[in-house]
């Protein structure tokens, strides 16, 4: 699902146009960017939570020459938790209706 298709199955059911849905969109995943680089998590009830984690440095290899390190630096990674009803509704999905 792209954010057009969100945006028009959102307007199909509201009384808002496709522009003004899109709109909304916009501004709210630019609200979630803007939390986690301020370094606060994101949580939505009965969705999940946005969580912020350091990553130590390490040490890394390239498989093809696995005789070369290089050092990975400490950085800052996004997590993903879904919520417990995401989960439940998840699972009952059949490994057949997955369009990859």
């Amino acid at each position: 699902m792209t954010r057009l298709d969100m945006a028009t199955r959102i307007a199909d059911t509201t009384d808002f146009n496709v522009h003004e849905v899109n709109d909304v969109l916009s501004e709210f995943f630019d609200s979630i960017i803007s939390e986690l680089a301020a370094g606060r998590d994101v949580q939505f009830r009965r969705f999940g939570t946005f969580k912020l984690v350091a990553k130590k440095s390490r040490i890394g290899r390239n498989p093809k020459k696995p005789k070369e390190t290089f050092l990975i630096p400490e950085h800052v990674s996004i997590k993903f938790k879904p919520s417990a009803k995401m989960c439940e509704n998840v699972k009952k999905v059949s490994p057949n209706e997955i369009n990859n």
